[in-house]
């Protein structure tokens, strides 16, 4: 998860360089970021950690990536309609 994370991160740079989808690239951009610290830190104290906090975890991390996924989907499939 954290390199996909990774990867989104970086892909989200050039959009917002170039002015284009800056919500949804920001949104992508924080999104990765704070995914990347949490696996960072996760990965760091991995045998502290209880698993139930492994589990809001997870659960946090999915709703952030479920949203991120659905507001550029939506964002794409709108401007796909409203060209054709």
């Amino acid at each position: 998860m954290g390199i996909a994370s990774a990867v989104t991160l970086f892909a989200c740079i050039p959009p917002i360089i170039a002015k284009n989808y800056v919500g949804q690239s920001a949104w992508g951009l924080s999104a990765g970021l704070i995914t990347v610290i949490v696996c960072a830190v996760l990965f760091k104290v991995f045998d502290e950690v209880s698993n139930q906090l492994l589990k809001v975890t997870t659960i946090i991390l999915f709703i952030m990536w479920a949203t991120v996924a659905g507001k550029s989907a939506f964002v794409l499939f709108y401007h796909v309609h409203m060209c054709v």
